[in-house]
């Protein structure tokens, strides 16, 4: 089906207002689409649904642009609210409707569509004449949302599957305006051969899709090895519990309504994208001069040692004035949480700083501090300022979303509670706690492992973390991605474990290895890889290879492989030539430091033989970079 347009989009009637001028697009997309589908006669079940999705959308547009009236301008009455407008307009198209069972079709059509293409103009002219006025005041809460995305998830692959083609547009423009990459299919089986062939972040699911549905496209994709993980979204305008379970059933982890709203679908990326692995606290290395944090909170407290969301059952704070909505809360959450209940913004703050809960569902309107203060007030408390808020409210309008994240909370929950939406939203958040936790304990283990590979060494800390910073340095000029440059650089420090399995008397010897003694030295690449392949994560993998490899030379005359050429992986070639620079740099019991010019001297004679020539002259052209470097962590020493 062709789709008919009988309006479109103009820059001139931009309001200055990002919501609301994106409202305007989507309200002219659906009617644009109920149109085309009274034109081909569509039937009867399809116009319905189109026209109570454009009737909901519009709805919730103007009490949002009288919320931002009534906030904004409130000495300034509008003389026919937008929801009093809207009240009128729902009235005019189900009459209208009502007609086509009972008169000409065509002529009801041309009536619609006059009708439909004086309002809008009306409304959005009218819009940008009053709005114009609250342009600058309005905050600026979705553009924070594109910036966090597009700074820590531009590496992001996100795969929307959607068959309306005006729903994908509008929703492409959003993600890619966050700074994320997109690919699209216009249907269940275009979105499972996507699947199939990309790895994707995150997927993105409309449900009503011909020939294949969004829930049988997610069992599709769920059924291959590989992908039993990856984030799937449904896109659907049906939220009733029923059709909720059905979309968890099939695999899917969440569901955002439609229309889609910005700050809607910026907030469930931010709760499902991966995490790169330096969003958790680049503890480890430390930028000179800068303290590190301490490895546990000492006002916690013994019985806090262990995180209440590593405990069998967390402990989730759950604050609302209405007993009826707490017993909501207690009988979807019980089964699985340990649950506090409080009424009001006081006692809340007193249970949070006495339990230190995993969770808080916190509820927006009450009397004596409503939940914004309550939480702005836990996030400047050191205590519980990590701990992460929900909003569980009746109040759905746009701006009391973009409030809620301006106080701090991490997500947003709509009245009436649908259960399984809750129980996937609680369990979401306490996973990103646990992985946060993990996350840093993970860096811990890093740093405690590498200065272990040293601990009997003549090198000092600052090495360690030095020449790991020259080696990222080089992967980055050599177009390592940042992820993986990341990871090299965390992974370079660890390239000395296997000095743990050699005795104090060869590390420590103030002169030259005798050769009984270098055979003994020769041997802890193979032991650091022993120790370090152990584990199958990522960063462990790849600090193996560079343990076992960072002795060989180009030529194949280094150990303990005897590799040649472009055999030593490619890791190892880059961390061979950051440690060689540093150690020349250093003064060692048994030499004083080199100067610049020495060291460039001895690297170049050794290209071709130890280093990798392509690799070297790389090096050699971010000397500025790497000296930069170097005198940063001269300060730290």
């Amino acid at each position: 089906m062709d789709p008919i347009e009988i309006f479109s989009w103009n820059e001139n009637f931009a309001t200055g207002i990002p919501e609301i001028d994106q409202q305007h697009r989507t309200l002219i997309g659906l009617i644009n689409q109920l149109v085309s589908h009274l034109a081909y006669r569509s039937d009867a079940p399809t116009l319905k649904a189109i026209f109570d999705q454009l009737t909901a959308y519009a709805a919730r547009h103007f009490q949002f642009e009288e919320a931002i009236w009534r906030q904004y301008l409130p000495e300034d009455p509008w003389e026919t609210s937008p929801i009093q407008a809207h009240a009128g307009f729902v009235d005019e198209v189900n009459r209208l409707m009502a007609q086509a069972d009972i008169t000409n079709y065509d002529t009801v059509i041309e009536e619609i569509v006059a009708f439909l293409t004086r309002w809008l103009t009306f409304h959005i002219l009218e819009s940008d004449r009053r709005l114009a006025k609250v342009a600058r005041a309005l905050p600026s809460s979705i553009a924070n949302l594109e910036a966090t995305l597009a700074r820590d998830f531009s590496h992001a692959r996100i795969l929307l599957a959607e068959d309306n083609p005006i729903n994908r547009e509008i929703t492409r423009e959003r993600l890619e305006k966050a700074g994320l990459r997109v690919d699209l299919a216009d249907n269940g089986i275009e979105a499972v051969a996507r699947a199939r062939e990309n790895a994707y972040d995150l997927i993105l699911m409309d449900l009503q899709m011909p020939p294949m549905s969004g829930l049988d496209a997610t069992r599709a994709i769920r059924a291959r090895p590989g992908q039993e993980t990856v984030p799937i979204i449904a896109i659907t305008d049906k939220t009733s519990e029923e059709d909720c379970r059905a979309s968890l059933a099939a695999g899917m982890n969440d569901h955002i309504p439609k229309p889609v709203e910005p700050a809607t679908l910026y907030s469930a990326l931010l709760r499902w994208l991966p995490v790169p692995l330096d969003l958790a606290g680049r503890t480890h290395p430390v930028p000179p001069g800068a303290a590190r944090a301490p490895l546990a909170n000492p006002t916690v407290g013994a019985e806090s040692a262990i995180p209440a969301t590593w405990r069998k059952n967390a402990t989730i704070l759950c604050v609302d004035d209405e007993p009826i909505n707490l017993d909501v809360l207690r009988e979807t959450l019980q089964q699985a949480y340990t649950l506090i209940f409080t009424r009001n913004g006081k006692d809340a703050l007193r249970a949070a700083q006495k339990h230190r809960p995993a969770l808080i569902l916190l509820d927006i309107q009450m009397p004596d501090m409503d939940g914004y203060e309550v939480c702005r007030r836990l996030k400047s408390d050191p205590a519980t300022e990590d701990i992460p808020v929900i909003f569980v409210t009746s109040q759905s309008e746009q701006i009391n979303e973009n409030a809620g994240f301006d106080a701090g909370g991490v997500d947003y929950i709509t009245k009436p509670i649908a259960p399984l939406i809750l129980q996937a939203r609680v369990r979401n958040h306490l996973s990103l706690v646990r992985s946060s936790r993990l996350e840093s304990s993970y860096r811990d283990a890093i740093y405690m492992l590498a200065e272990a590979g040293h601990y009997n060494d003549t090198d000092t800390g600052a090495h360690i973390w030095r020449m790991a910073a020259y080696s990222r340095a080089l992967a980055k000029a050599l177009g390592w991605s940042n992820e993986h440059c990341e990871l090299l650089e965390l992974a370079a420090t660890m390239h000395d474990t296997g000095k743990l399995g050699i005795s104090d008397s060869i590390l420590k010897k103030p002169g030259k290895l005798d050769a009984a003694e270098f055979e003994l030295m020769k041997t802890h690449p193979r032991i650091g890889f022993g120790i370090l392949s152990r584990s199958h994560a990522p960063v462990f993998q790849l600090a193996a290879e560079i343990a076992l490899h960072h002795h060989e030379r180009w030529d194949g005359s280094g150990y303990p492989a005897g590799l040649s050429g472009e055999a030593i992986p490619e890791s190892a070639r880059i961390v061979a030539i950051a440690d060689v620079f540093d150690a020349l740099s250093m003064r060692r019991p048994y030499k004083e430091p080199w100067p610049l010019n020495r060291i460039l001297t001895h690297m170049r004679d050794n290209s071709g033989s130890h280093f990798d020539p392509r690799l070297l002259q790389t090096f050699m052209d971010i000397m500025p970079a790497i000296m930069s470097l170097r005198d940063l962590w001269e300060k730290e020493d």
